[in-house]
């Protein structure tokens, strides 16, 4: 924000004072409980028990076993922050109380309280992840409503408009409703996505549990259910329209009207286990309504699910919803259907075994009306897994057009009734890898008169069955059984059922069906029937098959093995045409009542085990029976002795074979009209030849072919582009199309003919540039392919030709619209550019170091762009800097060196005792010194100091010497004594050097004599490390090198070091090194002389080494090791001095730690020493590191060391003297070599022929060598190389002269992006200070010592070896603390963990001025609530003036009116103007009856009024019609008021008598009563019906009139003269009775409505197929209303329906139990044959009515029949209804 001018402060201040408390109030939350909000001054509820605490800053709610109680109609705790999370800790308890009623009433308000409100996204958890822990449980105690919300709750535990998500909690919630009261309280009702995981959700007495809001979607995992809701209308789980839910992994119970409903979808898994129970308790336990959007969907997918239903459905698919089956279990219970499929609903099993998905239906009532297992009027599938059906009447009924269809898997329908049921044009599908097994009365039916269809392509089909196994009435739609496998069979201990009853057409074209323990096997009645391929095979114990009204077999097999009948032939033509029949029965063939068998072409042949193979009934009553042989082989025989009967006449090219059996048989020579064979055999044969043409045909040409005799051909291969359409039979002139088969199987015509394989074009498909037109009828592809259409433009990398570039845009080929492929490489070829050049993406400019410079493309560096370097200006000292890339290039001025200046700077060497001082020469211009220049020039100035003589005393080793005093310099070297070498007997460690070598440990200096001496007598200790475990003081004797070449006259032998010396940063001191007193040839000196391959370490020495000899061959001398060949030197200090003289003619080194390195390693190492070396003649090399230094046979490496050493090297004319900080010889070959980070001490002198004077490092002066400066190169060098091994390095004035030595190293690396990693160097055995580094968005943890972050550094531990430690870090989340006031006047916070500041936010309220103040802006502080104000605005009256004239009664003024606050005030008033009236309008119309009224107004409004007078009376006419009793008239009334007379009287009517209905009825010894009803009033009499009599048919006979009536005598014509007399029955016109005619159930309805005197009928028609005011409408409802009739089913009555004598008994039975009248449990009066066709529902009521002698027995020839199924005559109903109104009623 911007400073606001200080000039308003003061306004400011004054304006505070003035403000409202409420702008510095608290920050408000949009947060209650129980109307407690929560404020940023308090956040902490306290509730009955417990409390609640609200963090803003984390937006959490934490409910500490929190007890609150409401009685209010509102939210209990109410929420609308998004993203509030609700931690839930312990126990949380709602009591949601009754609220008070209205007025007293007892019914109470309409009201609706909620626990729960939430208004924003909100989570709600467990606080300790464990849901038997932490609860919420809500009580609720209702008093009921009278207007229950739409969804039906009032109460409702949380109820949330947006995001919600519960997680690892109990959400219990009890409805403690009155019992006499509906609560309607719901656990959830969610508005927003909602999850819910882990939870238990429990509601007792509620009406719902979870109820989704419309396009409010849920995911329930792993969450268990105990719900027990009560109430009218209850769900479990209700989910809305247009939702995709998913409720997996959940187990428990619910129990509701519909536990689990959904109109959007949803999917049910259990792959984690668990079971889910859902009981129905008033509907149904599943369902699904479709309100568009794809809704309604289930899925069962890995489920377990168990339903269950108390009073209706299991599953209720509602219209055009639909349930899938996936790998699932589903266990269903209902008591009146277990699945309710609706229109365009679907049921399916789709995925997995009868393992894995399977689909348990199960009734609980088995009796007449009872469960039905599946009820379709939608389409079911089932292609894969198990569906049981068990314990219902009826398995599957399929109603309306739904499809049934067993695609796949194995099912059993088990039913008492009926397994399938088709009441509707659906079909049944039977397919695929299927068996399904029906076992019940019927096994499968298709009713009469639907059009419903069976279709059967392969699969295996068992129908079990006590009745019938399929039964198609007249009217289904066609069956076709065109592969797989039937098997019908008959239960009982006899065979009694009926195999197949086909009253409608079947087709088998394929499928195999037997016949087991069957009656009778087939009975075909319809004449369409037809045997085209597949197998019958028949077993029936009375009848193998009856062939009625027509049959044709064209193919397939038929074999029969049957007792009695085989195949009956009635009424009708049976044509064999073609295929094989075997028949084996005692009558194989049997013809009666018109039946013709024709042999046409098929393969016969008959054996009888009783009689005749073929029996022709002479019975001709109902027609000639005969059979005819016109083609095919027919071979007729008796395994009786008795002979065949055969009757036949056959065309001349037959011939006949009879015999006593086949190989007997003999020609008839002359066959006559008829042919009698009285033998056991007979065979039938054509013998005519004829030739066959063949056209398109595999086998040839032509064929010579006995007429009759099957003929089986092949089509050809079609030519190319066309294929086999079907076959063509030409006989003479006429051609005939014969099948659509490729291979044409059929028989010879008895004439020459030609078989002809016609083919016709591909049609259909459609070609692509990839594929050929695919023949949609043979599937094979035709044509030529479409060709390629490239003009597709498609961006993708497959046809990318080049790629974007800097300078080009990426080109691809075109491709082709139809197939994708690519142009590339086509004649055809195109391509297209996509996208933009990339354009370049520069470098850097860089120095070429040719005054030029260059820049490369990061996208493609072989773009690149160079220039010449440019800008900057040139000096003596410096060359022009290029502006663009930063080098220098071009040329400087010339320096001119040619000033002789003495100073400091300019001083190459110090005066000493030999030499004067030297320096450098400078620029004239710019006083640069010339060192290092080309033109480099030195000049000295002075005189050498010349030498000091100082006497070295003579001591216990040497004699008396002489130095100088000022530089130290040997005048006359002091000889040793020889008295005494450390590995003397005697000082040396004698057990210690006996023993093997190996890793010895060093404890004082006769253990280090013994390593020298063990050394000395051959043992390298190479892969053995020496450990030096405490100082040692060497003082007293010389000392002889670890390790050296001892040479001899004979040669050199190698007594080498080639282990690892662990110094462990002890000292070693008093060394001193003095080969000339040594009795050994010894060339290379120094602690150690000659280390080959090993290592010394951690070790600070302090002595001397002085080395006089005239041995010839080469030396090296150095403090720490003389000759160091490919080892390491580490972490190691020499303090002392190292002289060397020799007077041979070979090269010498010395140095101040090693004389010789040879492609070594030496780092962090230093040397505080004054090295001299003398020669009178050949080489000599000085030098701080060593003498000399190559790299050989390896890298070489000097890194991190330095060098405060005093180097002189004197020789004589003509011989060369080196010297160099760290050596002047430097010998290096290859790569890989590191010289770095090295510093040595300024000063160094040589005498003689100088080869070089090389520094090979920093050179610092003294005092540099002894400052923090020194230590912290040294030490930065080594915090860039954590965990090299490198000691760190100390200063402490007191140890070595100032100079810095060895501490002990720790690495702090940071672990982090952006945060410099950290070195700390320590003395040895200190302590590691703890730092707590920062990373922007990171919180520091603590240092680790391991890379896993897990072992924790101790820093209260001494440091005693080099450590890396790593840092551990989490994500800083910033909290804000108290506000500040900042520079700006503005408020800023700190972060209580980081201290970053963190501005604060303002909010800002606009107050506007008003009339009587000033206006301003307030801006509250977002953190602490703290305010300021600005933008003031001044305040203050806005009049505007607005004249008002006068009026007629009121003066005139000017208003003065405040636009703002609407103050006002008037002036200059002016005199009323008066009335003015107008002609006046009627108010009030006069009447007939009082006067009416005119008003006057003016224009002011003022009225007066007038009196208007009344008006004559206005007469209306109306005619009152007479009735039976009483007069008519007219009535004259006024229109407006209730004045009136009557005139014009009219006579009575009298009343119009009914037919009457029969009160009493009469008999023959007694009167009936007739009660008549009038038709106009319904005004009733009575009167007396004669007592029967012999009736003699005269006039007085009630049937006289009918000339159809029966004559005196005949059965019926008593009970005709009954039903006329008793008003029961009238006529079919005035002159017939229709006795024969056929009784419908409207009619026998309406005769006992007519006898019950025909009451009022109220109740609903409950039939859609009994139309209102038709003559039997009242009398069906009024039946139905009683229970007396049921109907059809699916809503109908059938009211033209024929009555069956067992329909008339059933109803009978229930008139009677309607009238009071209890039936008497009976059996029949006789055995009856046809008794067990009587139908369950019925079998009482015919028991009853023929015990009572109602319905007896018909007689069929000498067999008297009951006849069950039989239709009732009007003669027939008349005699029962006589019986029945005498004997029952």
């Amino acid at each position: 924000m911007k400073k606001r001018p200080a000039s308003i402060l003061l306004i400011v201040c004054l304006l505070l004072s003035l403000l409202p408390a409420s702008v510095f109030a608290a920050t408000e939350y949009d947060l209650y409980i129980n109307e407690f909000r929560f404020t940023s001054t308090n956040l902490t509820y306290t509730g009955e028990v417990g409390s609640a605490v609200y963090s803003p800053q984390t937006k959490t709610l934490s409910l500490n076993n929190l007890t609150i109680s409401t009685s209010r109609t509102n939210a209990l705790i109410y929420s609308n922050i998004p993203g509030l999370t609700i931690d839930v800790n312990g126990t949380t308890t709602i009591n949601l109380l009754d609220s008070s009623p209205i007025g007293g009433s007892d019914v109470g308000t309409d009201q609706t309280n909620h626990a729960f409100m939430l208004n924003a996204a909100t989570t709600i958890k467990g606080q300790r992840g464990n849901k038997s822990i932490d609860k919420i449980v809500i009580n609720s105690k209702s008093i009921g409503v009278t207007n229950p919300e739409p969804d039906g709750t009032t109460r409702v535990g949380i109820s949330s408009a947006s995001q919600l998500t519960l997680q690892d909690i109990t959400l219990s919630m009890t409805d403690n409703s009155a019992t006499n009261k509906v609560g309607y309280a719901s656990l959830l009702r969610a508005g927003g996505y909602t999850t819910i995981s882990g939870c238990t959700l429990d509601a007792q007495k509620c009406a719902h549990g979870v109820f989704m809001l419309e396009k409010a979607a849920a995911n329930i995992a792993g969450t268990e259910f105990s719900m027990n809701l009560s109430g009218t209308l209850t769900s479990g789980m209700n989910f809305s329209p247009g939702t995709t839910n998913l409720v997996s992994n959940c187990s428990g119970t619910i129990n509701a009207t519909y536990p689990l409903y959904s109109q959007g979808s949803v999917t049910v898994s259990n792959a984690a286990g668990g079971k889910l129970t859902l009981n129905g308790t008033g509907a149904a336990a599943v369902a699904a309504e479709n309100k568009g959007a794809a809704g309604g969907k289930l899925l069962f997918q890995d489920a377990n699910v168990v339903l269950t239903s108390s009073d209706s459905y299991g599953i209720h698919l509602q219209p055009n919803a639909s349930a899938e089956l996936k790998r699932s279990t589903v266990d269903v219970t209902a008591p009146n259907i277990c699945v309710y499929v609706d229109e365009n609903a679907k049921l399916s099993l789709t995925d997995g075994s009868d393992q894995t998905c399977r689909l348990y239906l199960k009734g609980t009532n088995t009796a007449e009306g009872g469960s039905i297992g599946i009820y379709a009027k939608g389409s079911v599938s089932f292609d894969a897994g198990l569906l049981s059906i068990s314990n219902v009447y009826t398995a599957i009924q399929n109603m309306r057009t739904g499809t049934v269809d067993f695609s796949g898997g194995n099912h059993t329908l088990n039913a008492a009734a009926c397994g399938y049921l088709n009441n509707g044009t659906g079909k049944l599908k039977i397919g695929g890898n299927v068996n399904v097994t029906v076992n019940a009365l019927i096994g499968i039916q298709l009713t009469k008169d639907t059009g419903g269809m069976l279709q059967m392509s392969d699969g295996t089909l068992n129908l079990n069955c006590g009745e019938t196994g399929l039964r198609l009435q007249n009217g289904a739609g066609k069956t076709t059984l065109s592969g797989g496998r039937l098997n019908i069979t008959g239960t009982g201990s006899t065979p009694a059922a009926d195999g197949i009853m086909a009253y409608s057409a079947i087709e088998f074209s394929g499928t195999e069906v037997f016949f087991q323990h069957c009656k009778r096997d087939l009975i075909s009645l319809n004449g369409a029937n037809k045997l085209t391929a597949g197998k019958l095979s028949l077993s029936g114990s009375n009848m193998g098959a009856q062939l009625s009204g027509g049959f044709e077999m064209s193919g397939g097999e038929l074999a029969s093995d049957c007792a009695n009948l085989g195949v009956v032939v009635t009424q009708g033509t049976a044509a064999l045409k073609n295929g094989k029949l075997t028949l084996n029965a005692g009558y194989p063939l049997y013809l009666q009542s018109g039946g013709v068998l024709d042999f046409a072409g098929a393969e016969v042949k008959a054996t009888a085990t009783e009689n005749c193979a073929l029996y022709v009934d002479p019975n001709t009553a109902d027609g000639a029976s005969s059979y005819r042989i016109t083609g095919g082989t027919v071979v007729l025989q008796s395994t009786q002795a008795a002979a065949n009967a055969v009757y036949t006449s056959l065309p001349a090219n037959y011939g006949v074979w009879v015999g006593a059996d086949e190989a007997s048989a003999a020609p008839v020579s002359t066959v006559t009209q008829p042919v009698l064979a009285r033998n056991k055999y007979a065979r039938f044969a054509e013998k005519q030849s004829y030739t066959l043409t063949l056209v398109n045909v595999k086998e040839g040409s032509s064929a010579t072919v006995v007429g009759g005799d099957a003929i089986t051909y092949t089509a050809a291969d079609a030519p190319e582009g066309q294929h086999f359409s079907h076959w063509e039979l030409t006989v003479g002139t006429s051609t005939t199309s014969v099948g659509t088969n490729a291979t044409y199987t059929g028989t010879m015509p008895h004439s020459d003919a030609t078989l002809t394989a016609v083919y016709e074009s591909c049609r259909g498909g459609t070609a692509t540039c990839k594929e050929r037109a695919t023949c949609e009828v043979c599937g094979k592809p035709y044509g030529s392919l479409a060709p390629h259409s490239y003009t597709a433009e498609v961006a993708d990398a497959k046809y990318l030709k080049t790629e974007a570039d800097c300078d080009h845009a990426a080109v691809y080929y075109k491709s082709c619209t139809g197939c994708g492929e690519s142009s590339k490489g086509t004649e055809f070829e195109a391509t297209f550019t996509h996208g933009e050049p990339l354009g370049h993406d520069w470098g850097a400019w860089t120095s070429n170091g040719d005054d030029t410079h260059s820049r490369v493309c990061a996208r493609d560096a072989a773009h690149t762009e160079t220039k010449n370097c440019h800008g900057g200006t040139a000096d003596c000292t410096h060359k022009p800097v290029c502006e663009d890339c930063g080098a220098e290039y071009g040329t400087g001025t010339n320096h001119d060196f040619t000033a002789e200046i003495v100073g400091e700077k300019y001083l190459r060497s110090e005066a000493d005792c030999d030499y004067a001082a030297v320096y450098y020469k400078s620029c004239t211009r710019c006083g640069e010194s010339s060192e290092g220049a080309e033109q480099e020039a030195t000049f000295k100035s002075g005189a050498p100091l010349g030498h000091t003589p100082v006497t070295d005393p003579e001591t216990e080793l040497l004699t008396q010497g002489e130095h100088c005093s000022v530089c130290g310099a040997v005048l006359t070297a002091q000889q040793p004594k020889l008295a005494s070498f450390w590995t003397d007997e005697g000082n040396y460690d004698a057990a210690l050097y006996a023993s093997e070598p190996g890793d010895w440990v060093i404890y004082d200096a006769a253990d280090l004599a013994a390593l020298a001496k063990k050394v000395e007598s051959g043992s390298t200790f190479k892969g053995c490390t020496v450990t030096l475990a405490a100082d040692i003081d060497l003082s007293g004797h010389l000392w002889i090198p670890i390790g050296y070449f001892s040479r001899t006259a004979s040669g050199s032998t190698p007594l080498l070091f080639e282990g690892t010396f662990d110094g462990g940063l002890h000292k070693i001191t008093g060394m001193f090194a003095c080969p000339q007193g040594y009795s050994r040839s010894i060339a290379e000196v120094g602690l150690f002389g000659y280390v080959n391959e090993g290592t010394v370490r951690d070790l600070m020495l302090f002595g001397t080494v002085s080395y006089s000899s005239a041995i010839g061959g080469s030396n090296a001398v150095g403090g720490l090791v003389g000759f160091l060949n490919e080892g390491t030197l580490q972490n190691c200090g020499f303090v002392g001095s190292v002289y060397l003289y020799s007077g041979n003619a070979f090269s010498h080194d010395a140095g101040g730690l090693t004389g010789y390195a040879w492609s070594s390693r030496i780092e962090n190492c230093y040397a505080i020493a004054s090295v001299e070396a003398s020669v009178p003649r050949s080489t000599i090399s000085v030098g701080g590191v060593g003498g000399a230094t190559t790299g050989w046979s390896g890298p070489l490496t000097v890194r991190n060391c330095y060098l405060a050493v005093k180097l002189r090297a004197t020789a004589v004319e003509n011989t060369r003297a080196c010297i160099g900080g760290l050596a002047p010889e430097n010998y290096l070959s290859g790569e890989g070599h590191t010289v770095e980070n090295n510093f040595v001490q300024h000063g160094f002198a040589v005498k003689g022929y100088v080869k070089g004077a090389a520094l090979n490092g920093t050179l610092l002066r003294k005092s540099a060598m002894q400052s923090d400066t020194l230590l912290t190169a040294l030490n930065d060098y080594i915090s860039r190389n954590p965990g090299s091994g490198m000691r760190a390095w100390t200063l402490d004035p007191a140890q070595n002269g100032g100079y810095p030595g060895f501490g002990v190293s720790v690495w702090f690396l940071s672990n982090q992006t952006g945060v410099e990693n950290s070195f700390s160097a320590l003395p040895f055995g200190g302590k590691a200070e703890a730092y707590a580094p920062k990373a922007t968005g990171y919180d520091f943890v603590g240092w680790y010592t391991d890379e896993a972050l897990t072992e924790a550094f101790d820093f209260t531990q001494p440091v005693t070896e080099n450590i890396v430690l790593y840092a551990k870090w989490t994500l800083h989340v910033c909290t804000p603390g108290a506000c500040m006031v900042g520079e700006n006047g503005l408020h800023y916070t700190l972060c209580t963990v980081c201290g970053e500041r963190l501005d604060c936010e303002y909010t800002e309220a606009v107050i506007d001025p008003t009339c009587t103040s000033a206006g301003y802006t307030v801006h509250t502080c977002t953190n602490c609530g703290n305010s300021y104000i600005d933008a003031i605005v001044e305040g203050g009256h806005k009049w505007s003036t607005t004249v008002i004239p006068p009026t007629h009664t009121e003066p005139g003024y000017t208003l003065y009116e405040c636009s703002v606050c609407k103050e006002s005030y008037k002036t200059d008033y002016t005199a009323p103007a008066g009335h003015t009236f107008d002609e006046g309008t009627v108010t009030k119309p006069a009447t007939c009856t009082e006067d009416g009224e005119m008003t006057y107004a003016c224009s002011c409004g003022t009225t007066h009024t007038a009196p208007i007078p009344k008006t004559d009376h206005e007469l209306a006419d109306t005619v009152t019609a007479p009735t039976c009793t009483e007069l008519g008239f007219t009535t004259h009334a006024c229109k407006h008021c209730d004045y009136s007379y009557t005139d014009t009287p009219v006579g009575a009517l009298g009343h119009t008598w009914d037919n009457g209905k029969v009160a009493a009825a009469p008999t023959l010894t007694e009167t009936g009563t007739l009660l008549q009803t009038c038709t106009v009033c319904k005004a009733t009499k009575e009167s007396v019906i004669p007592m029967l009599s012999d009736c003699d048919g005269g006039e007085g006979c009630p049937s006289s009139a009918y000339k159809d009536a029966p004559a005196v005598g005949n059965w019926a014509h008593v009970g005709i003269d009954f039903v006329l007399k008793s008003g029961l029955f009238y006529g079919t016109s005035d002159t017939t009775f229709s006795p024969d005619g056929a009784m419908t159930r409207a009619m026998l309805v309406t005769v006992l409505y007519r006898l019950e005197g025909q009451p009022k009928v109220t109740a609903k028609n409950p039939f859609s197929d009994v139309a209102d005011g038709r003559w039997y409408t009242d009398a069906v409802v009024w039946a139905a209303e009683n229970k007396i009739v049921n109907g059809v089913g699916e809503g109908k009555f059938d009211p033209d329906g024929e009555i069956t004598r067992e329909q008339m008994a059933a109803i009978l039975y229930r008139y009677s139990e309607f009238k009071g009248v209890t039936p008497t449990e009976g059996e029949f009066a006789a055995e009856y044959p046809d008794a067990g066709k009587v139908s369950k529902y019925a079998l009482a009521a015919m028991r009853w009515a023929n015990a009572e002698k109602l319905i007896n027995g018909t007689q069929r020839g000498s067999t008297v029949y009951l006849d069950p199924q039989g239709s009732a005559t009007r003669a027939q109903v008349a005699a029962i209804l006589m019986r029945f109104v005498q004997n029952i009623l």
